[in-house]
């Protein structure tokens, strides 16, 4: 029963401070938008933050099931098809600002993916989460 209780105190607690760092990051990206809105700041850093800031939030998510997946004693794999498919997608999506904002021309769904900013935003939590849940454990060999 004790280690249950310990578990949940310290998800608990994992919980809170992922959600400090949200909203502490929410706060700095808004003092980002008046800095560059007022031309204090070169508007290029708050699209840099607003691209990595949600991937490094789902990196944060996906810490401790990968912390638990390496401290398994087995051979680790990266899942390149999980990857490929669900990654890749969502870092374009999450990158698209910058990219967009930084070459100038035209990008494949650019206008359309522009529209939603908590798209580019969800595919970059999405994305800092998958790179780190990518990496499993081989549980048995298929011969």
């Amino acid at each position: 029963m004790v280690p249950t209780l310990l578990q949940l105190v310290t998800n608990f607690l994992y919980a809170i401070f992922v959600g400090l760092i949200i909203w502490f990051g929410n706060f700095y990206q808004q003092r980002l938008s008046l800095m560059a809105g007022t031309m204090e700041l070169d508007p290029k850093v708050r699209l840099l933050y607003i691209s990595f800031f949600p991937i490094a939030i789902g990196i944060f998510i996906a810490l401790p099931q990968f912390i638990s997946t390496i401290r398994r004693k087995s051979d680790i794999r990266f899942n390149w098809i999980k990857f490929v498919s669900i990654g890749l997608p969502t870092l374009y999506v999450s990158m698209l600002p910058l990219i967009y904002y930084s070459i100038g021309k035209p990008m494949p769904f650019a206008a359309l993916l522009l529209q939603y900013s908590m798209l580019h935003t969800l595919s970059g939590v999405v994305f800092g989460y998958l790179l780190l849940t990518s990496f499993e454990k081989l549980r048995g060999h298929l011969t």
